[in-house]
């Protein structure tokens, strides 16, 4: 997957564990958040509203608390991850 292919409103979680199925269970509304066994390498990532540039945040990252991020341009945007549209990476998307 590209950068420019990210969707906004989407929170793609990049896994570090392709045989990990836990995505795929539909026992919550969040998958994978708050219960996967390899948060502390799992990695968050959405585009940001005001340059489409990509974000990554560490894994548990709370959907609730602002993104900190500069925009190229030096804007300073609000940013959350409040939408619960998810979607499973294993690779980082490339420019």
């Amino acid at each position: 997957m590209k950068v420019s292919e990210l969707k906004s409103r989407v929170t793609y979680i990049l896994c570090p564990d392709k045989t990990c199925r836990l995505f795929w269970q539909t026992d919550g509304p969040f998958p994978c958040e708050g219960h996967c066994p390899h948060e502390a390498k799992q990695k968050l990532i959405i585009r940001c509203h005001n340059c489409d540039g990509m974000i990554i945040l560490d894994g548990g990252h709370c959907i609730l608390c602002n993104i900190p991020h500069d925009c190229p341009n030096g804007d300073r945007p609000i940013c959350f991850r409040m939408d619960h549209a998810y979607h499973l990476l294993y690779e980082l998307p490339v420019i």
